[in-house]
């Protein structure tokens, strides 16, 4: 009885497993793609005057509070340069403040210059406010406060509860997809390059360990790493759950190379007793990150045997054993499975995993020996070249051998069904000759085979272009579309025999402006052609994106695209050119990119162009905060309100702010009274000045007209300012009852 009971039970709850699972299959089959990470932006420069106690401009900050538009959960910050910088975050709830929380850290962003914090993630919050201390003053300060959604939170969570149910198999090891977890491929602009691995590295992202909503943070992570830090899609090429659950990371299938190991120059020198150049850890990587923060918390084992199952069946498809050791680039007798910290200067992947690191590799390795014997893997190491640095007349042709040694364990041959080829890194090289097998490949092994231990020779022809003054052009060994890391060298040729040709010098631009702003602006170029410029042959012309008429047009130019003359009357071969002109910053702010470029003789001057980005910010910023317009009123009421808003500029406001009022469409406001000084109202600013940060408040009498709906419309002016104030603007409708 008792067991029959026990089975009906049994029973039942696999009866409602059942029917749940067949609901979120449902779910799933019908619901609408998971909604994309937004982000709001501030940048420390429009915030105002800093606050000065008990921090100081410079080496120490804390931000003015700052509103957001929309809830946020998760906060990073950017800054140029290198310097290093420790931030906190304070957030409010409801109406008390959260005590201080530092973002973490993030070491080795990459190699632009660009720093960066990792993700912090907070309950949701539309107010803040940030404090930092730094090394040295912090240029560019960016603060982003992203959103996410969680519904697919929800969904996986339910997922893997049922799952839970399922007894677990590991034939393999399964990994989810970037489609399943809600990757943003409209941000993910990163054109994929492959290199064969040699190492494995280990990761945490030092944020939220995902047991709860992991899709939400990799969905942040991948903002983060594309949009931010401008890598293009997310660094990690795998990122593994509490609940160890595998998800697939940068876009492009086994070895893809990704971006989560670059040593700076500054690292580099001062811990690895290197030179002041950054080492590029990417190539021949494999990068795998533990969500969560394991300088502070524990691993959990369910995380911790994902990480070795996952790393043996890579480690096998490119027969690299997880206890094994060989050099690697600067590195000499390293582990194949390393930690980030091995090769750089952070914390990651903190100590509690660090610690693990001989288990996880012997783990792995007993993973990796059921899976059977590995294939052969190619390795090979670039020996010398013919020539790497050297001139080229235009459209001379020359023909150039490489050698390389084969490391590995099998012997090369010419005629293999999929042969090794000699390669360049990009489709289109300027120096494609009609010998080449591909636009990528150029040539196969020059002798029959090549035995482990033995050298081998390509040999290669290249076509000097007449479109380039110089050409650097990275060739590789690559075998079934992989690169064969440590085969890499270049070739820098020097074009000579060039007409028109430039190198450009210096640039006077203006890197921000105000709208509207005169500016005052000049380029020089050296000329590296054989011909002589002259005013009446040689001009400069300004553009747009995608080469549209620029617009920093200014009054003075003699055509919409510039043609600025050239100052000098002739500039010989070697000597410089000079050209100057006025500039008019648009009328709208923003980033814009100018592109110069240099015309003589109807055509365009090789290696002239040069690309700027420039900003144009407004004057004024305002941001409505109330309004004591009544909602409802009588015709003929004379109220006087008052409309408050946030000075959220960078200029001190005066009595030259004035509020007017408008109808639908800016018509006159049907609200006029006879006390308004201007058509519009034209009331000034109560306060004698709003410094940036602060609030200033405006008093305009109304007069109610005839019974109906209106559209109050209130908009903030600068006198003697053309320009509308950016986001000084406002609306309420207000209804007028008979006066009796």
């Amino acid at each position: 009885m008792i067991l029959r009971k026990t089975t009906k039970r049994v029973g039942g709850v696999f009866a409602i497993l059942a029917v749940l699972w067949l609901c979120l299959a449902s779910y799933q089959a019908t619901a609408s793609a998971p909604d994309r990470i937004s982000a709001e932006t501030i940048q420390q420069n429009t915030l105002g005057e800093q606050a000065r106690s008990p921090f100081l401009i410079g080496t120490e900050y804390q931000s003015p509070d700052i509103m957001l538009s929309k809830a946020a959960t998760v906060f990073g910050f950017t800054w140029h340069g290198t310097v290093t910088a420790t931030f906190s975050v304070q957030y409010k709830n409801d109406t008390t403040w959260s005590d201080w929380k530092k973002v973490p850290a993030m070491e080795g962003v990459g190699k632009n210059d660009l720093s960066g914090t990792d993700l912090l993630f907070v309950s949701p919050t539309t107010t803040f406010r940030y404090r930092y201390t730094a090394s040295e003053p912090l240029t560019n300060v960016q603060a982003f406060a992203l959103r996410v959604d969680s519904r697919t939170g929800v969904v996986s969570w339910l997922q893997r509860f049922l799952q839970s149910f399922v007894p677990a198999s590991h034939a393999n090891t399964p990994i989810i997809p970037r489609a399943d977890w809600g990757a943003n491929e409209e941000i993910s602009f990163w054109e994929p390059e492959y290199a064969q691995p040699e190492k494995i590295i280990v990761h945490h992202t030092a944020g939220a360990d995902g047991s709860v909503n992991p899709e939400t943070v990799i969905q942040s992570i991948q903002y983060w790493h594309a949009v931010a830090l401008g890598w293009g899609d997310i660094g990690y090429n795998y990122l593994i759950d509490a609940n160890g659950n595998i998800y697939e990371g940068r876009k492009g299938g086994d070895g893809v190379i990704g971006a989560h190991a670059y040593r700076n120059s500054a690292c580099n020198e001062q811990r690895f007793g290197g030179d002041h150049v950054g080492v590029d850890f990417n190539r021949g990587t494999i990068g795998i990150s533990l969500l969560g923060n394991y300088q502070d918390d524990e691993p959990t084992a369910a995380a911790l045997d994902s990480l070795s199952r996952l790393i043996a069946d890579k480690a096998h498809r490119y027969g690299i054993s997880p206890i094994g050791f060989s050099n690697f680039q600067d590195l000499v007798h390293v582990p194949n499975v390393l930690g980030h910290k091995d090769v750089d200067c952070t914390l990651c992947p903190g100590t509690n995993v660090e610690d693990r690191l001989v288990s996880i590799r012997t783990l792995s390795q007993h993973y990796y020996d059921e899976l059977g014997t590995p294939e052969a893997t190619t390795r090979a190491s670039f020996v010398a070249a013919s020539d790497r640095d050297f001139n080229l007349q235009t459209q001379e042709t020359i023909t150039l051998w490489a050698d390389f040694k084969n490391t590995g364990t099998s012997t090369w041959h010419r005629n293999d069904t999929v042969p090794l080829m000699l390669a360049v890194s990009h489709a289109g090289s300027p120096l494609a000759d009609s010998s080449w097998l591909s636009d990528t490949a150029v040539a196969k092994l020059h002798t029959v085979s090549v035995a482990p231990g033995e050298t081998g020779r390509f040999e290669f022809t290249i076509t000097a272009p007449n479109d380039h003054l110089e050409v650097t052009e990275t060739f590789q060994l690559v075998q079934d579309g992989l690169a064969i890391v440590n085969t890499d060298f270049q070739l820098v040729v020097h074009v000579t025999g060039l007409d028109w040709a430039a190198r450009p010098k210096t640039q006077a631009v203006n890197a921000a402006s105000f709208l509207g702003a005169r500016l005052p602006t000049s380029l020089t170029f050296t000329n590296a052609g054989t011909q002589t410029w002259t005013r009446d042959n040689t001009y400069l012309y300004i553009y747009d994106l995608g080469d549209a008429t620029s617009r920093y047009r200014d009054r003075d130019w003699s055509e919409p695209d510039g043609k600025i003359l050239l100052k000098q009357t002739s500039v010989k071969p070697g000597q410089t050119g000079t050209f100057e002109f006025q500039e008019t910053s648009p009328v709208n702010p923003g980033r814009y990119k100018q592109i110069f470029r240099l015309y003589a003789a109807g055509q365009r001057v090789v290696n002239s162009e040069v690309e700027l980005i420039t900003r144009v910010d407004t004057m004024y910023k305002a941001r409505y905060v109330s309004s004591t317009l009544p909602l409802a009123m009588k015709t003929g009421w004379r109220p006087s309100i008052t409309v408050r808003f946030k000075n959220t500029g960078v200029t001190t406001w005066d009595k030259n702010i004035r509020l007017n009022a408008y109808d639908l469409g800016f018509r006159a406001s049907r609200f006029s009274d006879p006390d308004w000084s201007t058509a519009t109202g034209g009331a000034t600013l109560n306060e004698t000045s709003v410094k940036p940060g602060a609030i200033g408040s405006f008093t305009l009498r109304l007069r109610a007209p005839q019974p109906g709906l209106y559209l109050n419309m209130f908009q903030l002016s600068a006198a003697n300012y053309p320009y509308q104030i950016q986001g000084g603007a406002a609306a309420n409708i207000t209804r007028v009852d008979p006066a009796r």
